[in-house]
């Protein structure tokens, strides 16, 4: 782990030192983490350059370090090689470690579920690493000015998606059904009868074009990340369900490699 030269002082005046320098002038202050030592230098060589006026960059050679310079330092930007993995899990932990840092993601190729959830975050911004230096450089800037870019090169050519928003109750249901359970434990789950959740089984199935319960917890598993429903407990009195819809989502998407939708229900609404 590096740390910047004369950094050596309480957290209070090093989260403030980052913020200002003498005069009020914004003293910028950029973290990258990478486990392949070339690309974090070389990076981190770049942001020096691309910084205006007094700046300080730090290094972290993992995400543990990561965490604690972002912790201790309070940096506006961190800039994160992502070859070693990232998932919805590190992401709240870097916005806990650092309320108000922005990330730049360093990603060859990025899951649209994941995709999707740094989108909604706000303070995520993605670049392919096959991509130019002077569209990292301009990501990075931006991210210091609270924009946030993504570059469409870390999904997979042609790539579109369809977004089918749930209500509530929805992804209640079907977050259910993906962890195996039968009607009558999810009706003592909801507090429904048996009935009714066979009522929206039947309209999930038409809204999602999926033939039957296997099909519809695999729709399922494959979107846990975007469902988010809060189940209560058996006996727990809910809500019936209300008019508007929640940010529970399934996405589906066009794979330009066999020019279908990746899933049946999907290849369903394409023939439409």
């Amino acid at each position: 782990m590096k740390h910047p030269v004369g950094a050596r002082h309480s957290a209070a005046g090093r989260a403030a030192s980052s913020r200002e320098s003498g005069g009020g002038v914004t003293r910028w202050s950029v973290t990258v983490c990478s486990e392949r030592p070339v690309l974090r230098a070389g990076i981190a060589r770049l942001v020096r350059e691309w910084l205006p006026g007094e700046a300080e960059v730090l290094e972290a050679e993992s995400r543990r370090e990561l965490l604690h310079l972002l912790m201790e330092y309070q940096p506006q930007v961190a800039v994160i090689d992502v070859e070693g993995g990232f998932d919805l899990t590190l992401l709240r932990s870097l916005q806990d470690a650092a309320r108000g840092c922005r990330y730049v993601l360093l990603a060859r190729q990025l899951t649209p579920e994941l995709l999707y959830h740094m989108t909604e975050s706000g303070c995520c911004s993605v670049v392919c690493e096959k991509a130019a230096v002077d569209l990292l450089r301009t990501t990075v800037l931006a991210a210091l000015e609270g924009e946030t870019r993504i570059d469409p090169a870390v999904l997979p050519e042609g790539y579109t998606e369809e977004r089918i928003p749930l209500s509530q109750r929805e992804s209640e249901l079907v977050e259910l059904l993906a962890q195996g359970m039968k009607n009558r434990e999810i009706a003592e789950a909801l507090n429904l009868s048996v009935g009714t959740v066979k009522v929206y089984l039947s309209h999930l199935f038409n809204k999602l074009h999926v033939k039957d319960r296997f099909e519809l917890a695999l729709c399922a598993l494959r979107n846990t990340s975007t469902l988010g429903a809060r189940v209560k407990p058996p006996g727990a009195q809910t809500e019936m369900e209300g008019a508007g819809e929640t940010n529970a989502v399934i996405l589906d998407w066009y794979d330009p490699a066999d020019a279908r939708m990746r899933t049946a229900g999907g290849r369903g609404r394409m023939a439409k």
